[in-house]
């Protein structure tokens, strides 16, 4: 019903825009447009200011509400352009973010890695989780995705983007929750006219990652407003792991294996490929199993997803009055995704529902009850998961002034996203276990094509009937919402000796729905091989107020103020200040700090979430010889952990200050800048914690079980308030352009950060450890990749129309620990290269190689998946890309 009100509000504003822009594109005929404002630089095709327009023009910057005549504010800022953006050849917003030095940690993209599932991504600043980093759309929020933590960047359209603001500072006092390590705001593209043409194809150098995306826009402006329209077709092809050197193999091998793996009292045994009588086994068609024998899933699993997108977007604004403006952004992104997962698992100790096979079935040789049986449906072919996805967001609004000095707006933001996720080739638990059980019971459920099951047997034992018996498919649904209406002033306060003081100041109400719908055999634990979770549901009210103040404390020094309260229908309030400082000692030098603290409130997932079963990849103490009395089975990586959410979670808190200098002159920039960040009450659901306090602690008795050989079949553990952690770095940068040379125009710009400390706190009982330098899978509870240094240099030419640019990237080597076989991974450097021409009115043509070298990634068998940590590195190898573009 949002969805119909919203649209309908689009569709008439969309049509009062056009219908009024028609009218006075007749009425202008020959005036000129102004330059953008964005940037105070004209983008796009070039405009010329009006001869009369003599007033200063101030601008919006990410990390203030108080507009400005420049961006030089007391925060660290890193701008992308739309041609910054254009050269990295990348086409979703997650993998151009992630590539720069900020972007470190547990950043999810599932066009590089199967961590999420419906082509969603995300990116976590500072190393920090991605919870903690706010994703704004022209300074207001976006629905969250199915996972319900952050946004999906990968829904917005790149066509459509002006330029990506990275604030690298704390900003809840100006934004509110989540902006703990940093926010980063995508601004669109406005106040342009014409039309915009554009087509991208590329594909690795092994002939897959074929990737395609055609864009159109349309823009057009007059002295009543503006128009911008636009869509975006996408798709990108699959990577197979096995079509990689560094994943054809995986490191961490499966001990459930085609031929069926039974563990019989401390024997430990694996089918023989053949049976001599497949209908009566004995025990001699059984042998010794061996490591050899685990399963290599890379065989068929799919590092990289399949994706289509499709986007249509719309922005504009019209003057319906002198000095009162209405303006309406919308988009709408579907994309679906689909890759392929190993052969459903069987690891029968894991499941819920403590699944046997009975002494007397047809198909066990050994006469007694039988717990521990593992086993690779291989004859059902791969698990298929595909996944469709569409996301919308609208905002209409007006805004005007009250003085020269003066200005407000009110608008009206509604953002959904709705996920339908199906995975196939799944095993039913219940059918499985009357397969498996007493022979009579099946007997008894014949009609319904219940038949003995034989997980015992080699692979290709399955008959047609046992299959039909045994394979489901499950869908689930997941809905997410965001209602705000914001009301904002912002102007000068006070003109005095030293300078304007500036004060902003608004309200916001916002409401926020999840909902997850799961597949009704997932809802009762009876799938094998997919998530099996309760249904969620869960909603919050949050009114909100802040206020912002600049003043001026000499003539070269300025401090700003600002305070944000938050009421939450759930955990209750919270106000949070931050205060900055700026100094500008001598023309082009700025000294800049600020303080602040910050809190991000617990996702409606971490709230409510029913219970799930996860298989979390753990190190148990146990399977460490000498630890424990009786050794656990060192094979097994993956354990059954049920999770769920917590609603009695506080907040997460936060302190940050940073300080740096910055210095420009002409056509030089450089700053650096020292951050820290320390974060308490982090929300964790983590199991390797529960297993650690009751292996070392006999603590959690009633959250983990054993079997009779010491083996862990199941863990409980809910969202619980653990952690802590203090990051402390330093970012820097420079850029200088060398311009009208006889030779042509050079560009030169660096990006860095150093990350000098990250303690980090797992739980409140256990010390803190500096994980800078080193390198923990999420999959085990780890916080992924922490480079002590990350960076990227660019250096580019132009003349004559040509354009040649060059592109270094580099990540430190980092530490696994020593418990991995590849306890290091090595320090990993690539290169792009790219060139074009420009032919006037015909066109633009860029090519370009990424990874010229075609340099692999560093391999650990800490990594779970790939061997590879696809959130800092990739295995694509070799890219290459060609993009043609025309204005018209």
């Amino acid at each position: 019903m949002k969805t119909s009100i919203a649209s309908a509000i689009s569709f008439v504003l969309l049509s009062s825009l056009v219908t009024a822009h028609a009218q006075a594109q007749t009425e202008t005929q020959g005036t000129e447009t102004k330059p953008t404002e964005a940037t105070g630089t004209t983008t796009d095709k070039p405009k010329t200011e009006k001869a009369d327009s003599k007033k200063t023009e101030v601008i919006a910057v990410t990390g203030t509400r108080i507009k400005r005549v420049d961006m030089n504010v007391a925060a660290p800022l890193t701008i992308l352009g739309k041609e910054e953006i254009q050269a990295t050849g990348k086409q979703t917003v997650t993998d151009i973010v992630k590539a720069l030095p900020a972007a470190v940690g547990n950043s999810v993209t599932t066009t590089t890695t199967n961590g999420g599932g419906n082509g969603s991504g995300n990116i976590a600043l500072r190393g920090l989780d991605s919870s903690s980093t706010l994703v704004l759309l022209n300074g207001r929020r976006l629905p969250l995705d199915a996972f319900g933590s952050s946004p999906d960047l990968n829904s917005i359209p790149v066509a459509a983007i002006d330029r990506i603001e990275i604030l690298q500072d704390g900003a809840s006092a100006i934004y509110g929750s989540d902006a703990i390590a940093g926010v980063i705001n995508i601004i669109t593209r406005k106040d342009w006219d014409g039309l915009d043409f554009s087509v991208y194809v590329g594909q690795a150098s092994r002939g897959d990652l074929q990737t395609k995306s055609i864009d159109i826009t349309y823009g057009a402006t007059n002295d009543r407003g503006g128009l911008l329209l636009g869509a975006n077709v996408y798709s990108q092809g699959s990577v197979a792991s096995r079509d990689r050197d560094v994943s054809k193999q995986a490191l961490g091998p499966s001990s459930a294996t085609p031929n069926g793996h039974v563990i019989v009292g401390e024997d430990n045994l694996i089918s023989n490929d053949t049976w001599a009588n497949p209908s009566t086994p004995t025990t001699g068609d059984f042998r010794p199993y061996t490591p050899d024998d685990r399963y290599n899933f890379s065989s068929i699993t799919d590092a990289i997803m399949a994706q289509d997108r499709k986007s249509i977007f719309l922005g504009g604004d019209y003057e319906l009055t002198k000095g009162l403006k209405g303006f309406i952004e919308t988009h709408f992104t579907n994309t679906e995704s689909r890759y392929n997962s190993a052969p459903t698992p069987l690891f029968l100790s894991n499941e819920t529902g403590d699944l046997t096979v009975a002494a007397n079935n047809p198909y066990n040789p050994f006469g007694v009850e039988l717990t521990d049986v593992r086993k690779r449906f291989l004859q059902f072919g791969p698990r298929k998961s595909d996944a469709d996805s569409n996301t919308f967001r609208s905002v209409v609004g007006v805004q005007g002034n009250i003085t020269e000095k003066w200005n407000w707006d009110v608008a009206y933001n509604h953002g959904e996203s709705n996920t339908r996720s199906t995975t196939k080739n799944l095993v039913n638990k219940t059918n499985l276990q009357l397969g498996i059980g007493d022979p009579a019971n099946c007997a008894a459920l014949s009609k319904l094509g219940c038949v003995p099951v034989n997980i015992l047997g080699p692979d290709g034992s399955f008959t047609d009937e046992m299959i039909r018996w045994l394979r489901i498919n499950a869908t689930d649904f997941t809905t997410t919402e965001l209602d705000s209406v914001t009301v904002n002033f912002a102007g000068d306060l006070l003109e005095t000796s030293l300078g304007t003081i500036g004060l902003a100041f608004g309200v916001e109400g916002r409401t926020e729905e999840y909902v997850s719908r799961s597949d009704p055999n997932s809802e009762q634990y009876n799938t094998i091989g997919s998530t099996n979770a309760k249904s969620t549901e869960g909603d919050r009210d949050v009114k909100e107020a802040y206020i912002e103040l600049t003043l001026p404390l000499t003539e070269l020094a300025e401090i700003n103020l600002a305070a944000r309260h938050s009421d939450y229908s759930d955990f209750g309030t919270t106000t949070n200040p931050k205060v900055g400082v700026k100094i500008r000692p001598v023309d082009g030098l700025t000294l800049r700090g600020s303080y602040s603290t910050g809190f991000r409130a617990p996702s409606l997932v971490e709230l409510f979430q029913g219970q799930q079963e996860n298989f979390a990849t753990l190190s148990d103490p146990c399977q460490t010889p000498g630890n424990c009395d009786v050794q656990s089975d060192e094979d097994i990586n993956q354990f059954l952990a049920l999770q769920g959410g917590n609603p009695e979670l506080d907040p997460e808190k936060s302190k940050s200050f940073t300080y740096g200098i910055a210095y420009s002159y002409q056509n030089f920039n450089a700053k650096a800048d020292y951050f820290n960040i320390e974060t308490k009450n982090a929300i964790d659901t983590n199991p390797q914690f529960v297993v650690d306090q009751f292996r070392n602690n006999d603590l959690f008795a009633d959250k983990v079980q054993v079997d009779a050989n010491n083996n862990i079949t199941r863990i409980e553990a809910v969202a619980l308030n653990l952690a802590s952690r203090k990051v402390e770095g330093v970012d820097f940068a420079f850029d200088y352009a060398l311009r009208g040379t006889p030779s042509g125009s050079y560009t030169f710009s660096l990006l860095g950060s150093h990350y000098i400390k990250y303690m980090n706190q797992a739980d409140k009982s256990a010390p803190f450890e500096n994980v800078v330098g080193k390198y923990s899978d999420t999959a085990s509870g780890g916080r992924g990749s922490i480079p002590k240094w990350k960076g990227l240099l660019d250096v580019a030419w132009s003349n004559f129309g040509f354009d040649v640019g060059a592109t270094a990237n580099h990540v430190t080597k980092l530490d696994a620990g020593a418990d991995f076989d590849y306890p290091t991974l090595a320090a990993w450097s690539t290169y792009d290269v790219r060139a074009g021409y420009d032919f006037l009115g015909y066109g633009k043509l860029t090519v370009g190689i990424n990874n010229l070298t075609d340099k692999e990634p560093p391999v650990s068998d800490a990594a779970f998946n790939d061997n590879i940590d696809a959130r800092t590195h990739n295995l694509i190898g070799r890219y290459y890309y060609a993009r043609w573009g025309v204005q018209l």
